[in-house]
Formats: C-alpha cells, structure tokens, sequence
C-alpha cells in the first residue's frame, strides 16, 4: 500500500518515473534493434547454404 510522504514534491517523483520509464523504452529499442539485426544475419544465412546446396548439385550433374 502506497504511503504519502509529504516531504517529497509530486513534480520530483513524476520526474524520476519518467526517466526511468523513459530509459528503458530506449533500452527496448536498442534491443529490438539487436533481434531485428540478427534475423537478417540468419536469413542471409540459409540464402547461402542454399545457394551452396544448388552448386553441389550442378556440380555432381554435370560430373
């Protein structure tokens, strides 16, 4: 249960939730960067072994 201290202004405590809201928003996005990021590195990826299967293949064909 939340006690009130009045000691503490309002426009303090607001101030310190926002920043701390605010920096993990910015935390989230560096985050959803890096995820985002390494999903593109994955599916490059299976574009290469692909590519790597299909030259295996042409080159037993044509052996």
């Amino acid at each position: 249960m939340a006690h009130n201290v009045p000691e503490l202004p309002s426009t303090l405590v607001l101030a310190l939730v926002a920043a701390v809201l605010g920096t993990g928003e910015a935390v989230q996005r560096v985050e959803d960067q890096k995820t985002a990021g390494a999903g593109e590195d994955e599916h490059q990826d299976d574009q290469a072994d692909a590519i790597d299967e299909r030259q295996d293949d042409d080159q037993a064909t044509a052996e």
